[in-house]
């Protein structure tokens, strides 16, 4: 059943045969108006970069999440490197 899903639903509302022309049209629409997309917004803009670059947000998660990277890498790293050179204390 898994299998033949893979060739029985469609993709999107482009590729679905069993919609009207109409109703693709409004489930595109609705699904622009939900995700609050515009053709502007799907265009590529600079100051979308700069927002990012410059928004503290983004290098706070970059740390919060090397912080996290450090702390569960370092046990079994140690741990492995201290077994490797004969340590007692581990």
């Amino acid at each position: 059943m898994g299998i033949a899903s893979f060739w029985l639903i469609s993709d999107g509302p482009d590729s679905a045969s069993f919609l009207t022309a109409a109703e693709k049209t409004c489930i595109q629409q609705r699904k622009m108006r939900d995700q609050g997309e515009t053709l502007n917004g799907q265009q590529f803009h600079w100051k979308d970069v700069k927002a990012t670059f410059t928004d503290w947000k983004v290098y706070g998660l970059y740390a919060k999440y090397r912080v996290f990277a450090i702390v569960y890498s370092s046990p079994p790293l140690v741990s492995s490197l201290a077994q490797s050179v004969n340590l007692e204390w581990a």
